[in-house]
């Protein structure tokens, strides 16, 4: 029972990955700018104006424009590791993985301290792909570059959870919530592996993130931590709490078969 409670928190947790762009910038003249472009281009065509029409069509969610004007940027310069990387970006958001992923191998082979081409290629080997061991790498990658990178803390402390060293992974976690004190993820994941391994301050953990981000989901982690402990009264109690919040269907079905 301690372990089926132990396994819904993994399961239930949500996944928050994103990948970062470069800069995204909201502007009310979008149109204005891109025409302004367009008459550029007819003129005097280059990389640069392409691309930047590129950023702008794609901030205006015209992605296949984008694309092309990337494609074009790139044609014409193929050694501007930005053009390569708004590129992987727009790819991505289009669903085109492998194209992302060799976009961003792209960049990081042209500018061997971009963090953010390596964080983005470890999400999209994690997330899209599967790739456990690239993620790691380009997770460790992020980090040794930007070690003020909370969030590669972040992931890369999950992937070690998930393999179970969860030791190493209160480790990472302990530093992305030292750059980051609101990361309430970081502190559920945290609580998760101090319990597995018996460490009773899980429960500070598991109350900090119901004050950053209260949710039914977060007092179905606390309430695997009181069972852990065999509170009863305190785990119904927080499944109730979850029902209550968000008519939460996964607390329901543990209540009907643990709150008896």
């Amino acid at each position: 029972m301690k372990y089926l409670f132990l396994l819904l928190f993994i399961l239930f947790l949500p996944n928050t990955a994103q990948s970062q762009l470069a800069e995204e910038i909201h502007d009310p003249n979008l149109d204005a700018k891109i025409s302004s472009y367009d008459s550029i281009i007819k003129t005097k065509p280059s990389a640069d104006a392409y691309f930047h029409r590129g950023y702008l069509n794609s901030l205006n969610k015209n992605y296949d424009k984008a694309l092309s004007d990337y494609n074009k940027a790139i044609l014409s310069d193929s050694t501007n590791h930005e053009f390569f990387f708004n590129r992987a970006y727009l790819k991505d958001l289009l669903k085109d993985y492998q194209g992302a992923l060799i976009d961003y191998s792209k960049v990081v082979a042209l500018d061997k301290k971009n963090f953010k081409a390596f964080y983005n290629r470890a999400y999209i080997k994690q997330y899209r792909f599967n790739d456990v061991e690239g993620a790691f790498k380009d997770y460790t990658k992020t980090i040794e570059i930007d070690p003020k990178n909370g969030f590669a803390y972040e992931k890369r402390g999950f992937l070690k959870m998930k393999a179970e060293k969860h030791i190493e992974a209160i480790k990472d976690f302990d530093k992305a919530i030292a750059l980051n004190p609101t990361d309430y993820l970081s502190f559920a994941f945290r609580g998760y592996c101090k319990s597995v391994i018996g460490d009773k301050t899980a429960l500070n953990d598991f109350n900090r993130v119901l004050i950053l981000h209260p949710s039914a989901q977060a007092y179905v982690d606390r309430a695997a931590y009181y069972l852990i402990y065999d509170r009863k009264r305190d785990y119904c109690s927080d499944l109730r709490k979850a029902v209550d919040s968000e008519n939460y269907e996964p607390a329901k079905a543990l209540m009907k078969k643990y709150c008896k």
